[in-house]
């Protein structure tokens, strides 16, 4: 099993094809893995989805859910990148690159942001916008995407989906947005979730930037979908 990073030419990839044994990049084992539960939540997106992830997997095993996780770097708390759980969750990122992400088998989606990136492989914006359009449409009618709004091609991909759509952002138009945002001295963000008018709780981050508001945003957005508890 493989990353999309290793190509074909690699030694070890060439002598184990030459060997007669079976490669898989990546993506292909864990959508094999993703079809055995019954809720596969993959974050998609240009920037942020080891944070958004890690996030999404600390809120949901501090909700006593037990997901299974797949996350894109280390985290202590786990120690490690891999947590086997016993409930119908499965947690992962899921990486443009090369098309991976087409080989999942998602229940629910986060889709970040859509930018520029891994230009060695796509044509274009437009060809990206493409991959991630065929991403979207990957989630079962009932299930569901937790979009940003404010991206213009997030907005692009979601205008056609076949399944319910969660929106988060800056503005009251989202379905969870941030509002009365304060920074302490170290550009920690403290913020309050809004969804429909409706005060959620009001957040603290360990870590700076407003990026990772929305990145929180979106993780609250998908696991309070699932069902947990604001607090």
């Amino acid at each position: 099993i493989r990353t999309a990073a290793v190509h074909d030419d690699n030694p070890e990839i060439a002598a184990a094809r030459a060997a007669g044994i079976p490669v898989f990049e990546r993506a292909q084992a864990w959508g094999a893995i993703m079809r055995h539960y019954q809720n596969a939540l993959c974050v998609a997106g240009t920037h942020g989805k080891t944070t958004t992830t890690s996030m999404v997997s600390l809120s949901l095993e501090n909700a006593k859910t037990d997901p299974t996780i797949l996350v894109g770097g280390n985290l202590h708390e786990f120690g490690g990148n891999v947590k086997i759980g016993k409930s119908d969750l499965f947690v992962t990122e899921a990486c443009e690159y090369m098309d991976s992400f087409l080989s999942l088998r998602p229940k629910m989606e986060i889709i970040l942001n859509i930018d520029s990136d891994h230009l060695d492989y796509f044509k274009d914006i437009d060809h990206i916008v493409d991959s991630f359009d065929k991403f979207a449409k990957l989630v079962p009618e009932n299930g569901c995407i937790i979009a940003y709004e404010a991206n213009p091609f997030v907005n692009k991909v979601i205008s056609d989906a076949g399944c319910r759509v969660v929106t988060f952002g800056f503005s009251e138009n989202s379905d969870y947005c941030a509002a009365n945002i304060e920074f302490n001295s170290e550009g920690h963000p403290l913020f309050d979730v809004r969804s429909k008018g409706e005060l959620l709780g009001r957040v603290q981050l360990e870590v700076p930037g407003e990026h990772n508001i929305s990145n929180a945003l979106a993780s609250f957005a998908a696991c309070h979908t699932l069902g947990v508890a604001p607090e």
